[in-house]
């Protein structure tokens, strides 16, 4: 807005992604701004020079090259002329200047800002999802301080044409299978098309793998409807596929953070992010990009690993009781908490969605058996403690105060038990996939809500048209009918799939250390270049460059295939499936094994040819036999020591056979029937 009031004047706006600035840009050309992108690539003593010239009213730059030392922001910013003109600084996704500061530096440098321009050019700062401790650390990291004529507005992050959902990941979390139901089975050529989809990952590989996996369900010709993107790509690629996938010639991307803050695509209909790795604020982000047209209604859904729910710790927590009952040997239940709050005797536990008393004695043990220090205070799921049924009806406020205080909890925790526990969820994201089971949640939408404390968000729809008693259309956000999977199952059902019960694969083996052997290390540089030229084949120099061959075959999987071999334990597809438990065996089995068989063969034992040789007679019995060996053969029987008779002292047999003398059967019997 103020560029509409000020011809002369520049604004800078600070944004994460190359894709975010090509928007800001795009739009502003559209209003008939001229605005520049500033990256790695358009970093130019030309395009600074022009900026310089005032020939750009708006400069959308990256954190990186505005903070870089040296570079061409610092003699624009050290040039007073120039910022006479800077009328603002915009920080855009500015949850970025505390989620990224440890892996993009320039981040947290971006407070230096403040410091060197002059304190009457204003800093403006937004983002959809800055919860209320994000927005503490963001002012402190950009010294925005209160006295500073500063202002908050805070807006509602409510999207209710989003449908919310959560869901346990049935198959194995490489499988991919969970997502079979974008691709139908046996889908040909004129079926459905699946709705325009993103699945996030936090991790590239992944994403790649389940681009695979769903490419394989469709035809050769239709595989190219499905990529992968990351931030591995150029950024031409990228710009070229956002547009094939806007206009619809893709139908989904299996994609990473590069596609998550800001993209704004209007019909994207669902939304999936793979695993719960990430924060709620994170998760938000990406939910955010369904349906940007509000007049439109998509589906969002966690797909999280099934140790993050409630009852399928309570079913686990069950099967180990009963193991350790059989074994006879004697356990406590893992505890929910590591100790109870002092003086609180009425908050009740909640365990798999079930109450148990906080009176029950626990036994102050870890989970992994090692005992804790009565001087440390932690909660091994704090998240648990609710209020009780009768509070069940709580508002967002007193819902976000309950995780503000588990939150608060785990801070507490030693370094010790928090190197034990990095992989636990956050507080507000383990009550989102509980809150089927939480007596006071009920809703996956009032966790978001709760988070971002909606309930206090500003709304002046009612000041566009005061002629209407619901006030503006466009700016009321509406109601759906559809909440989230809680309120309306039904509605999620086609989102999931029946995966069978996989048979219990045979143990592996068992393998003795040894030494690798010149054959082993050639075995290793087979295998080495096949993986390089089938990594090439399937997805090109670059992914081998940037991921690695491990994209096809991991490492580890390498090393167990070269200790089998060793000891030729792989002769199949069945072998090297029981052995590595590989994802790509269905693709690459047959090569892998058949490279195997060639570099390391079985040895073959070549086995002696049969030789008739006559039986030889017993010295004993020979009449051939010269009298030397007659001889020695009876001084050597002579000199074998005899048996002795422990009854009558006789050699040559024992008191159990029927020849002795003093054997009972030659002894008169006495008071014996039928007996001469």
């Amino acid at each position: 807005m103020p560029l509409l009031f000020d011809k002369t004047s520049v604004q800078i706006v600070v944004t994460p992604l190359n894709l975010l600035r090509k928007q800001n840009v795009e739009a502003l050309e559209k209003a008939g701004i001229r605005a520049i992108s500033i990256h790695a690539g358009t970093a130019t003593a030309h395009n600074f020079q022009a900026i310089e010239n005032l020939e750009y009213r708006v400069v959308v730059v990256s954190p990186e090259q505005v903070m870089k030392d040296g570079g061409g922001f610092e003699n624009l910013l050290k040039n007073s002329l120039f910022t006479s003109h800077i009328m603002g600084v915009v920080i855009d996704e500015a949850h970025c200047v505390s989620l990224w500061g440890e892996f993009r530096p320039e981040y947290k440098e971006l407070g230096r800002l403040r410091l060197i321009l002059p304190l009457e050019i204003p800093f403006l700062i937004t983002s959809a999802t800055l919860s209320t401790d994000a927005l503490q650390d963001v002012k402190r990291l950009l010294h925005l301080r209160s006295g500073d004529n500063l202002v908050t507005i805070r807006r509602s992050t409510d999207r209710p044409n989003i449908h919310i959902g959560v869901k346990p990941i049935k198959g194995t979390l490489h499988s991919y299978t969970d997502l079979a139901f974008l691709i139908p089975e046996g889908w040909k050529p004129g079926d459905p098309i699946p709705p325009k989809f993103l699945i996030f990952f936090d991790n590239i590989v992944h994403a790649i793998e389940a681009a695979q996996y769903l490419r394989s369900r469709l035809p050769q010709e239709y595989q190219d409807k499905i990529k992968w993107f990351n931030a591995d790509m150029t950024t031409y690629f990228k710009e070229d596929e956002v547009q094939n996938f806007t206009d619809g010639e893709i139908w989904g991307f299996c994609t990473t953070e590069s596609f998550g803050m800001g993209v704004d695509i209007s019909d994207i209909r669902i939304i999936i992010q793979w695993r719960a790795t990430c924060s709620l604020s994170t998760l938000w982000q990406r939910f955010g990009r369904a349906v940007r047209n509000m007049l439109l209604e998509g589906i969002a859904i966690l797909f999280a690993e099934k140790d993050h729910f409630d009852l399928y710790r309570k079913e686990k927590e069950t099967r180990r009781l009963k193991k350790a009952k059989k074994r006879k040997k004697p356990t406590a239940p893992l505890p929910s908490t590591k100790r109870r709050a002092v003086g609180d005797n009425s908050v009740p536990l909640i365990v798999g969605g079930s109450t148990e008393s906080v009176d029950t004695p626990m036994e102050n043990q870890e989970s992994d058996g090692s005992e804790s220090s009565d001087d440390d205070i932690e909660m091994v799921n704090r998240s648990s403690v609710l209020l009780t049924q009768a509070d069940a009806d709580i508002d967002g406020r007193q819902l976000q105060e309950e995780m503000q205080l588990v939150s608060k909890a785990k801070l507490g925790v030693s370094q010790r038990k928090l190197s034990q526990q990095a992989s636990s969820l956050e507080p507000a994201m383990d009550y989102l996939i509980n809150a089927d089971v939480r007596p006071n949640v009920g809703c996956r939408r009032k966790v978001f809500n709760a988070f971002f404390e909606n309930e206090a968000a500003e709304s002046d729809h009612h000041l566009c048209d005061s002629s209407l008693e619901t006030g503006c259309a466009r700016c009321l956000i509406t109601v759906s009918t559809i909440c989230c999977d809680i309120h309306t199952p039904e509605h999620f059902t086609p989102y999931s799939i029946t995966i069978p019960k996989q048979p219990n694969l045979p143990s592996r083996s068992r393998l003795a250390k040894f030494e690798m052997s010149s054959n082993d290390h050639k075995l290793i540089n087979a295998l080495e270049d096949w993986r390089e030229t089938a990594t090439i084949t399937l997805y090109g120099d670059a992914h081998l460059y940037d991921l690695g061959p491990g994209l096809v075959m991991p490492d580890f999987v390498l090393d167990r295939i070269v200790q089998c071999a060793h000891f030729h334990k792989i002769q199949s597809i069945t072998d090297l499936q029981k052995e590595t438990r590989w994802s790509g065996i269905e693709k690459h089995g047959s090569e892998v094994v058949a490279l195997i068989l060639l570099v390391s063969p079985v040895p073959v034992t070549p086995s002696a040819p049969f030789t008739s040789v006559p039986l030889q007679r017993s010295l004993a019995f020979s009449n051939t036999t010269p009298s030397s060996a007659i001889s020695s053969t009876s001084t050597s029987v002579a000199s074998k020591k005899k048996n002795r008779c422990g009854a009558c002292r006789q050699e040559g047999h024992n008191a159990r056979n029927p020849i002795c003398k003093q054997h009972p059967s030659h002894k008169p019997q006495v008071n014996k029937e039928n007996v001469t």
